[in-house]
């Protein structure tokens, strides 16, 4: 009887999917689909959201449908989703403008009954949740206050910038239990963090602040969380309200903590740009199991099977060399290339001499010949005609590109949108079918479709038809699609017939040519840095001068022996952006060597941060042979605390020959491993001879390396490992008498590691010498 009872008070582990974004930096695509529904490798990113769920254990989700609420239910009727148990419940308001009214509606329907993940529908993640879970618990039954867990990942300044657009963050944290103190978005410096939370620093010994942390947008909360938002209806936000609310409220005793992922992979699609950022990810396959050759999205749904022609095949999805994926019923002419990192969807057609790079093409697409197609994303059912170039921009549903046609970088071109022929479109351009919304107040954060009214009228074609909108039952909130005469009229452009309704719906005739569509801006003007298009040059300018002055990390204060700012112990003479740029080096490979990925990823990786950093491969190179050198040694200052298991717990014993021997040893069967790729990132002498400096630098502890690398304890066996790194390739005979030539003249206190090195180099010499006698033997 008490099993019985026990069993059936147990509670399930419960989800809210918010399916809603609350932001208009995807219009005017949203306006017609919500963001839950768009493609991201071909698969919506609600499915993606949802499959992370069942893996993670979770066995009852409530989705929260708000904007084209109708659509993100019809399409959750038909999925099957890989765990038996999990369930999926709709929560639908069409009247619902933030997040907090999205969690009051949830908090008064009952229905979340114990501890639940927060999460939206644009979240795209492997991770393993369990042990953030685990800690939460730990959390609540100590302090019935600990209400909230967030979940983040290291990520640089930069890279939530450029790479991802997204602002940068500043946390401060109790270091000894990871304690949220401080949530300001923009990127701090300590000092200026103690300045504006003066209050952080109370009762406590130090405080821990962190700019290098990604807020990945998963929160694990206790049901008060959602009391405190009922309670409370200035919170609308999350992040900017909720959170930064519970913080100033201290005397509540409400706690939130931080839970800092070790590995995995987690990322909310924020914008175009980071669109473009997880879409690459995925194809390259940090994402996995959730990958397109994995078919995960097969086992949920029938989908595929009712819309192919033969039956489920049809949508079997297969990996080739470069990661690049087709499906089965794909056809590509011979004379055409496709790769490297592409996806191309079922049944479509790749014409003869047609180029295709980096981009994901959807289902029946039909792409002509000779067209150049380059970082770009086509959904389903767009075709481009006869030597069209399309440059990193995004094509809806149904998008027809005339032969001859241009689309330059930055484009997006909504459902239905008609390029004419030789037509070019400019860079950042936005075109939608729907006749332009009004700017409601120019904030971002609003509901991705709009109030019935708000459209500019219009005598022919306009949204404010009858036929142009799909009225809710609730009257209150209404969404857009075109009218009928605009479809009529984008029909006849796409088949280049003539339309008598052409002159009256006043086409961006210099935007769409002799084609179909209407310009739309966001209210912000952001086009360009939220874009899939690399950012702005003015940008990245601006940029480097905030990294000057801004080394990512975490800096540690302690208030007891403080006497000022400090960046985790490095010269402050050293250059910040050297120091920055190693530090990227570094933690990326450490990354490939912690998650095992094989070297055909880490060079994709290692060469994608060469290109954001425009450094060179030897500049890799040598930060990555340093980083091998080090595995061997306690972990430097400069490594983030996921990584520490990965190194050495005590310094080397080289007192004796056998230990030096099994010392070599340990950094031979590293060197055979990765030795490759150092082999091909060092494509000249003069990148060998620079590595070489660099082991100077590092051995003696000078330039970007410091005391905490521990790079003395490899002057004991400097001429053993000099040797091992010919033996292995690495550095030739060439460039190993090169730098000794460069170093003949130097002080003497620069050659002491040469002295060192002097017997090598001489019996490099005699071999060279005893070579060319060889061949004037031979000649003679």
């Amino acid at each position: 009887m008490g099993r019985r009872d026990a069993s059936s008070a147990r509670v399930p582990l419960q989800a809210v999917l918010l399916a809603d974004s609350f932001a208009q930096k995807l219009r005017p695509l949203t306006l017609e689909r919500p963001k839950a529904l768009l493609p991201i490798a071909d698969a919506p990113m609600i499915d993606y959201a949802l499959e992370w769920l069942a893996m993670a254990g979770v066995e009852e989700v409530y989705v929260f449908c708000c904007a084209h609420a109708k659509q993100i239910e019809r399409h959750l009727e038909d999925r099957k989703w890989s765990t038996p148990s999990f369930q999926v419940k709709t929560v639908v308001s069409t009247s619902c403008l933030s997040v907090g009214e999205a969690l009051r509606i949830v908090d008064q329907r009952n229905v979340i009954r114990s501890d639940f993940i927060l999460l939206s529908s644009d979240v795209v993640s492997n991770v393993d949740i369990k042990e953030a879970i685990q800690a939460h618990k730990r959390r609540r039954e100590a302090d019935k206050l600990a209400i909230m867990t967030m979940v983040t990942r290291k990520a640089s300044d930069r890279h939530r910038r450029h790479r991802l657009g997204c602002n940068g963050l500043t946390v401060a944290l109790d270091p000894e239990d990871g304690r949220l103190l401080a949530y300001q978005e923009g990127t701090l410096r300590g000092a200026e963090a103690m300045r504006l939370y003066p209050s952080i620093t109370e009762g406590r010994n130090c405080v821990q602040v962190c700019t290098d942390l990604l807020d990945c947008q998963i929160d694990i909360c206790a049901p008060e969380v959602l009391m405190l938002f009922t309670d409370n209806f200035d919170y609308q936000q999350l992040r900017r309200d909720f959170v930064c609310g519970v913080l100033s409220e201290e005397e509540l005793g409400n706690k939130i903590y931080v839970h800092e992922l070790e590995r995995g992979y987690a990322t909310q699609v924020l914008n175009l740009r980071t669109y473009d950022a997880v879409s690459r990810d995925i194809i390259e396959r940090w994402t996995h199991p959730l990958v397109p050759d994995s078919n995960w999205l097969l086992s949920q749904s029938m989908l595929f099977s009712r819309k192919g022609t033969n039956g489920i095949e049809d949508a079997v999805v297969k990996m080739f060399r470069g990661n690049v994926y087709k499906a089965e019923t794909v056809k590509v002419d011979h004379a055409a290339t496709v790769g490297p990192s592409c996806y191309i969807g079922s049944r479509s057609n790749i014409g003869a001499g047609t180029t295709i790079a980096h981009s994901v093409i959807g289902k029946n697409c039909k792409i002509g010949e000779k067209c150049k197609l380059e970082g770009c994303y086509l959904f389903d059912n767009c075709t481009i005609g006869d030597e069209v170039t399309v440059l990193r921009s995004i094509l809806a549903d149904n998008v027809t590109v005339h032969a001859g046609a241009t689309v330059q970088p930055g484009c997006v071109l909504s459902f239905g949108v008609v390029i004419g022929k030789s037509h070019k479109v400019p860079s950042y351009t936005r075109l939608s079918l729907l006749q332009p919304v009004e700017p409601e107040g120019g904030s971002e954060d609003e509901l991705e479709y709009t109030r019935k009214g708000s459209c500019a009228t219009l005598s022919v074609g306009s949204a404010t038809e009858s036929d142009g909108w799909d009225e809710e039952d609730t009257g209150e909130l209404a969404e857009l699609k075109p009218s009928s005469a605009a479809l009529k009229a984008a029909h006849a452009a796409a088949l280049r017939e003539p339309s008598s309704l052409k002159e009256e719906l006043q086409w961006d005739v210099s935007l769409v040519g002799q084609g179909a569509g209407w310009k739309w801006e966001l209210s912000t003007g952001a086009e360009e840095s939220y874009s899939i298009a690399p950012p702005p040059v003015n940008e990245l300018e601006d940029a480097s001068d905030e990294d000057e002055s801004i080394l990512d990390g975490e800096e540690t204060f302690d208030f007891a022996d403080m006497e000022g700012d400090t960046l985790d112990g490095l010269d402050q003479g050293v250059d910040n952006m050297e120091l920055f740029f190693r530090k990227e080096v570094t933690e990326t490979f450490l990354r490939c060597v912690k998650e095992k990925f094989d070297q055909t990823n880490a060079v994709i990786e290692l060469n994608a941060l060469k290109i954001a950093e425009d450094r060179t491969f030897a500049d890799c190179a040598r930060y990555v042979l340093i980083t091998i050198l080090q595995l061997n040694l306690p972990a430097p200052t400069i490594i983030s605390q996921q990584y520490i298991s990965l190194f050495a717990k005590d310094p080397p014993a080289l007192a004796s020959v056998a230990e030096k021997t099994s010392f070599l040893a340990m950094l031979k069967k590293r060197l055979e491993e990765w030795g490759p790729l150092l082999c091909r990132f060092l494509k000249s002498l003069d990148d060998q001879v620079e590595v070489l400096l660099t082991l100077e630098e590092f051995c003696g502890e000078e330039g970007v390396f410091s005391k905490g690398d521990h790079g003395k304890a490899y002057v004991p066996v400097f001429l053993l490992m000099l040797q091992l790194l010919y033996q292995q390739d690495i550095i030739s005979e060439e460039a190993f008498l090169d730098w000794a030539r460069e170093k003949e003249h130097a002080e003497e206190e620069e050659k002491v590691l040469l002295n060192l090195a002097m017997p090598f180099i001489q019996w490099l010499e005699m071999a060279d010498s005893e070579e060319e006698d060889d061949e004037g033997n031979e000649d003679d």
